[in-house]
């Protein structure tokens, strides 16, 4: 079961400046890139670049991408991934390995295969799954899952109206300066506010966070994230939604459609 308090949130720019990930142009065309729309990341200039290759599936390939991105502070998770590392370290236990999966693959009855197989096909959505890098599952499977993939994709209806609720509580020569009403993953429901040369000693923030109903999340250049009254519901209402979304898929997976 997902658990945010097991992972440790880390913004795009810690990402990059740590080399974990990287977006930076390579003159291969054809070179592998961590964005899934671009082709042209420089490669094994990252982490997670140098890794990539190593992931022999699709799939393998978007959990570790995942891993990288959401990084676990759950210390059992970790100490098994070390020991487990550890293990297929060890040259003599190569030829062990191998003579116990292909035990374990000729145990296996060919009917076994054929209905795991039909299982997969009927739960996994392979493009939504392509596209997004990670595990998708087909709509008709579960219906809290689609119910909250519904309400994640219908969001952007519900933060317009946000935005101009928002608008109308402000005095005129504040209304010019709200962007729009955002939702990111563990940080929730944001109001974005675009600041300019014209707020005279930060007016803005001086105004609306020294009464406590607005408070600065972060800034992003001359962009600053709030929280305030009409966030502050979404998030009690609606909660982290991308989380549940990702807590959801995991407990649908296709061996537990099996039985």
């Amino acid at each position: 079961m997902f658990n945010l308090l097991d992972h440790v949130f880390i913004s795009e720019e810690s990402l990059l400046s740590l080399q974990i990930i990287s977006h930076e142009s390579h003159p291969n065309s054809q070179g592998w890139s961590v964005d899934s729309k671009s082709s042209d990341g420089k490669e094994n200039l990252s982490i997670y670049g140098l890794l990539h290759p190593l992931a022999s599936t699709p799939q393998g390939r978007a959990h570790l991408r995942h891993m990288f991105l959401n990084p676990t502070s759950n210390l059992d998770i970790i100490t098994d991934r070390q020991c487990t590392i550890s293990m297929l370290l060890e040259s003599n236990n190569q030829e062990k390995t191998r003579r116990a999966v292909s035990i374990i693959i000729d145990g296996i009855p060919p009917l076994a295969f054929n209905l795991v197989g039909s299982m997969i096909d009927k739960t996994v959505d392979f493009e939504e799954t392509k596209f997004q890098q990670r595990y998708s599952v087909k709509p008709g499977i579960d219906v809290e899952l689609d119910k909250l993939k519904r309400l994640y994709d219908g969001m952007d209806s519900l933060l317009t109206k946000a935005a101009n609720a928002i608008t109308e509580d402000l005095p005129t020569w504040a209304r010019r300066h709200i962007k729009s009403c955002i939702f990111l993953p563990q940080l929730g429901f944001l109001t974005v506010v675009e600041q300019d040369s014209q707020q005279t000693n930060g007016r803005f923030d001086v105004e609306f966070t020294s009464n406590g109903h607005w408070k600065k999340s972060f800034t992003d250049n001359e962009t600053v994230y709030y929280k305030n009254r009409y966030m502050t519901d979404l998030d009690d209402e609606f909660g982290d939604i991308y989380s549940q979304i990702s807590g959801r898929t995991r407990v649908v997976r296709p061996s537990s459609q099996i039985y």
